[in-house]
């Protein structure tokens, strides 16, 4: 599979913040109310985190967004709904890392957080080199939830 990766322009942040899953993953859908919120986070040079958006084969595929602080990168990942469960998971995560290595010429720690009911991810995270570390309560839209942390170990 051959991703093509960009910054995020306006339309594809608001089509990404409207993308609407399933049950039991609904926990990742963006409130209406939230909705203008977000899009000045993701459109703001100054927030903090940079997003892009992932084509595959020149269709509107995936996202990414990473800070970088004293813990080293914080990475976001996401797949458009319909994308979901059809086992490609592990590529686009690897093919997000070999990116920021790259691209970003960026050799230090990479690390993310995912929701513990969503075993779905934690999976695909493990079997693309993801590691779990630790774990955090921390409020979301739908109230408090369990984040495992997890970091890249492959080298």
């Amino acid at each position: 599979m051959n991703y093509q990766i960009k910054k995020m322009t306006r339309p594809e942040a608001l089509e990404y913040l409207n993308w609407q899953y399933p049950e039991p993953y609904t926990f990742y859908n963006i409130p209406a109310a939230a909705l203008e919120e977000c899009l000045a986070e993701i459109m703001d040079p100054d927030s903090g985190t940079d997003y892009y958006a992932v084509y595959l084969e020149k269709v509107y595929y995936g996202i990414f967004c990473f800070k970088l602080d004293k813990a080293g990168l914080e990475l976001g990942l996401g797949i458009r709904p319909e994308e979901c469960g059809k086992h490609n998971g592990r590529r686009f995560t690897l093919a997000v890392v070999d990116y920021l290595r790259r691209n970003l010429s960026y050799k230090g720690r990479i690390w993310l957080r995912v929701a513990d009911f969503n075993e779905r991810a934690q999976r695909t995270y493990e079997s693309a080199g993801f590691k779990p570390f630790d774990q955090q309560l921390a409020f979301s839209w739908e109230g408090l939830v369990n984040f495992i942390h997890m970091e890249w170990t492959a080298s």
